[in-house]
């Protein structure tokens, strides 16, 4: 499946940018999420190229038939890799949850729109 997604923001791309890159934000937003823990796995710069890594605890809320919920983890791991190009505006990212056969990568660009920017996400969701 894919989905496609833009935000809106009203500063300049340059400014959402420096938030993307910034491994306190991640953690940040990881924190307003519900999450039951949060570790910052990775944060590195190579030239233009910023990679930040987080992992996340949360409650499973995955639907599972009554029958088979005592077998479902209660709890689950999620693996956010962020990778943003500064030259480009560009960014590679991933999520991985533990224990499920799904894979989620996405495209993202951000652009300038009059005074401030929008951010497209192109998702590609796979089981």
């Amino acid at each position: 499946m894919d989905l496609q997604l833009t935000q809106s923001f009203s500063y300049p791309k340059s400014v959402l940018l420096k938030a993307l890159i910034d491994p306190a934000f991640h953690l940040a937003v990881a924190k307003k999420m519900d999450s039951l823990e949060v570790e910052l796995l990775d944060h590195r710069i190579n030239g233009d190229l910023h990679l930040v890594r987080i992992r996340r605890r949360v409650q499973n809320q995955s639907p599972v038939p009554a029958a088979l919920a005592k077998f479902a983890p209660s709890e689950v791991n999620l693996t956010h890799s962020d990778e943003w190009n500064l030259k480009t505006f560009t960014g590679h990212l991933k999520v991985e949850i533990d224990q499920a056969p799904v894979r989620l990568k996405c495209v993202a660009v951000v652009t300038s729109k009059g005074k401030g920017c929008d951010r497209r996400f192109d998702w590609e969701i796979k089981s």
